[in-house]
This record gives C-alpha cells, sequence and structure tokens, in this order.
C-alpha cells in the first residue's frame, strides 16, 4: 500500500490496541472490575480470545517472516553492482599492468601521453545502483561508483594510470560535507589537460535550501562561466519533476526503477552533447 494508507492505518490500529491495553487487559491482570457496555469482563472471559489472538499472531508473524526476502531490491541491486564493478575494476587493472611492461623509455626520451576518447563516470551509491544500464546506454564509457562517497573521496584515480577518458563526469554531492567547495576546486585543480568536466547536480526530494547538497548544486552552476571545460548535468531539476520514479524510495535512490535508469543516463548524455560543443583543459 502507499505510505501513507499505511501511516494512517498503523497509527489506527495502535491507537485502537493502546486502549484495549489500557482500558481492559491491565485493569482485568491487576484484578479490577472492568465494564464493557455494561457487561462484567474477567480473566475467565478473555483468557481463551486471548491465546487465540495470540497464536494468530505467531502463526501472521512466522509467515511475514518467511515471505520477507533477506534484502530489500535496493540493498540487492547495490550490492550485485557492486560485485559488477570491483570484476571490471580487475580486468582494467590487469590491462593496466601489462601496459606497463612494455619497453621503458631512456632518461630524456618525453612521451606524450594519450587522452582516452569516451567518458569516465564517477559517482557514488545512486550511480551504482544504476551502473549496469548506465553502462549499455552511456557510449564507451567507464563507471567507478561506490556507496556514501563524498567529494574529498571521488579522486581521479584513472588518472594516474593514463585510463581517465576525455569527459569525466562527477556524480556525487548528496552526501555532501562541509569543505565541498574545498574539494571541488581540488577536483578542477587536479584535473589534467585534455579533459572534459561535467558535474551532476544532487537530488534529494528532503533536501531543503540550507542543505549541503543543495548549496553544492547552486555551487556548481557557478564554475561553467570561470572554466569553459566545465558543464552541469542537472539532475536535480529533472529529478524533481518525476516524483513518480521514487515512490516507495528514500527520495534519493531509485536502484531497480527503470524509469529512473532512463532518466539518469538521458540526463547524463544531454550534458555531454553540450560538453562536447566546448573545448577541453
Amino acid at each position: 500500500m502507499s505510505n501513507w494508507v499505511a501511516a494512517i492505518l498503523t497509527t489506527g490500529v495502535s491507537i485502537g490496541l493502546s486502549a484495549l491495553s489500557y482500558y481492559v487487559l491491565e485493569p482485568v491482570i491487576a484484578g479490577k472490575p472492568v465494564h464493557i457496555f455494561q457487561c462484567n469482563v474477567n480473566w475467565k472471559k478473555l483468557w481463551l480470545p486471548t491465546m487465540v489472538a495470540i497464536l494468530l499472531l505467531g502463526v501472521n508473524g512466522e509467515s511475514v517472516v518467511k515471505a520477507a526476502p533477506p534484502v530489500s531490491t535496493l540493498e540487492q541491486n547495490l550490492w550485485i553492482s557492486g560485485i559488477r564493478q570491483d570484476v571490471n575494476l580487475i580486468q582494467s587493472t590487469h590491462t593496466a599492468i601489462l601496459a606497463n611492461t612494455g619497453p621503458v623509455t631512456t632518461a630524456g626520451e618525453k612521451t606524450k601521453v594519450h587522452v582516452p576518447t569516451g567518458v569516465s563516470i564517477i559517482g557514488d551509491s545512486v550511480t551504482l545502483g544504476t551502473r549496469d544500464y548506465l553502462g549499455q546506454h552511456v557510449a564507451n564509457s567507464t563507471i567507478d561508483a561506490e556507496g556514501d562517497r563524498t567529494m574529498n573521496l571521488a579522486e581521479i584515480a584513472q588518472q594516474r594510470n593514463h585510463r581517465l577518458r576525455q569527459d569525466v563526469v562527477i556524480c556525487i554531492g548528496t552526501n555532501a560535507l562541509d569543505g565541498y567547495r574545498v574539494q571541488i576546486m581540488k577536483l578542477i585543480d587536479a584535473l589534467a589537460p585534455g579533459h572534459r568536466l561535467i558535474f551532476m547536480t544532487p537530488y534529494n526530494a528532503q533536501a531543503q535550501s540550507d542543505w549541503n547538497s543543495s548549496k553544492l548544486a547552486v555551487f556548481e552552476w557557478t564554475l561553467p562561466a570561470k572554466y569553459k571545460y566545465v558543464t552541469i548535468a542537472d539532475w536535480e531539476k529533472v529529478a524533481g519533476q518525476h516524483p513518480a520514479v521514487f515512490a516507495g524510495t528514500d527520495c534519493v535512490h531509485f536502484g531497480g526503477v527503470h524509469a529512473g535508469d532512463v532518466l539518469y543516463a538521458q540526463v547524463i548524455s544531454q550534458a555531454l552533447k553540450v560538453a562536447r560543443t566546448k573545448p577541453c583543459k
């Protein structure tokens, strides 16, 4: 059932059971006289219905526990996506190690660093939840996503191995810390020449204007005017226009909801089209 119906039903049942306990069960157990609609109630009249109710609740509880999944759909989605990402990371690391076993240049020789074409997507748990769909629908992309990732943990490690692709999409910000401005500037400064940078604004339906994630999005919008190679992917706006994607969720993640996967990939793809009209750093 929907959340508001569940809340009303839970409140009504709780009040009813509390009243039953306070006005009937507790006085009867204490040996006090109880009258319901001019009828005297005592333990002899209540013990059988009470035992039946306990038995029924026990059977119902056991059936609910057996039918319940061991993990939620979102948890399962993130878990599987994380395993697949680890497999891809092992494969890419293996490739990088083999590439580094080639001939070594002499001390005076300068090697030209080649920037791979394509897209490197670096994200948090929201990105992790839609990782498989992104990989299939954002052409020539690699995805590095991790739960609870904050901007200070968005180190572009691929850059050291020369595997960072030309277009770099940063999908981090829901877990924004107080130092988000400093961390964003560190990312911009650390980005090597030959890349374009796309920041995706975070979305949380419960966020207020004074939340760090909201203030981070506002700050990100000031960056394209200062840095020609920076583009904004406005997930905050698009997600807010499609509340159905987050129905029954924590208002942040949509892992397992196909419509959310489609929207997320579309926002990134649209931002990439805009970014590719701009120069690289």
